[in-house]
């Protein structure tokens, strides 16, 4: 709980998660397929919000750090001003 410190989620609140039963070769397999049973391969799961977001958007900044790449925001200029409307 204390990695995923937030000010826009609350802890209680939970979603349901489609998920695939892990591989018995999986790191934490023993703990992790318990939820499944033997015969399910996929089951609705409660997991929180915050960690739901997570997952769905953390490419983004990736995304958005090599768009930015593209324009050089280090450029020179004798207005002083100016450099900070690169950054915009």
């Amino acid at each position: 709980m204390v990695l995923f410190v937030t000010t826009i989620h609350d802890l209680r609140q939970l979603v349901l998660a489609n998920r695939r039963k892990p591989k018995k070769s999986s790191t934490n397999a023993t703990s992790a397929r318990k939820p499944f049973g033997e015969l399910e391969q996929r089951k609705l799961l409660p997991i929180p919000e915050m960690i739901d977001d997570y997952n769905q958007f953390m490419g983004v900044v990736d995304i958005t750090d090599q768009l930015r790449s593209n324009y050089p925001t280090h450029q020179k200029s004798r207005r002083t001003w100016l450099p900070f409307g690169f950054g915009l």
